[in-house]
């Protein structure tokens, strides 16, 4: 199996990240590719968050976050059917 350059695929990851709705939360599965396989991406991820190049986000916060989310348009549902 031929082995992929990292700096093509860092390259390649850039320009998807920059094509990207400002702050959207990506993860490795937006860049794979049938050329690009996921252990070369998440490697070049890894190795992009370690030098500063992208933020790392845990996603135990962004479940946390959504969870919260959800909880409070539940209750924005039940006081819009609540009578007054």
């Amino acid at each position: 199996m031929k082995k992929l350059n990292p700096l093509k695929v860092t390259e390649y990851i850039i320009d998807t990240i920059n094509r990207l709705p400002k702050g959207y939360v990506f993860t490795y599965e937006d860049f794979i590719t049938e050329v690009i396989k996921k252990e070369a991406i998440i490697k070049a991820l890894n190795r992009m968050a370690k030098l500063g190049e992208i933020m790392e986000v845990l996603t135990q916060e962004i479940n946390g976050f959504n969870a919260s989310i959800e909880k409070l348009e539940g209750l924005t549902d039940k006081l819009r059917n609540t009578k007054v």
